[in-house]
């Protein structure tokens, strides 16, 4: 049975935890900010409209960034 191979169990876990933090790393650092950031820019451009009109506008926001 080939799942009993040390080399190959331990070389299996490696490349698994190789791809997860890879993966991790990518999601945390690069995906989240940009999500954060662009949900931010929403919240202001809402509460400046909610401000200057003082009611609801419901519009499509789009920012390209």
């Amino acid at each position: 049975m080939p799942q009993l191979n040390t080399i190959t169990f331990l070389n299996q876990y490696g490349y698994t935890f190789f791809l997860f933090f890879s993966f991790l790393f990518l999601f945390v650092f690069i995906l989240l900010p940009q999500i954060k950031k662009t949900l931010f820019f929403r919240k202001k451009i809402n509460q400046r409209d909610f401000l200057k009109e003082g009611a609801f506008k419901k519009e499509a926001v789009f920012i390209w960034l």
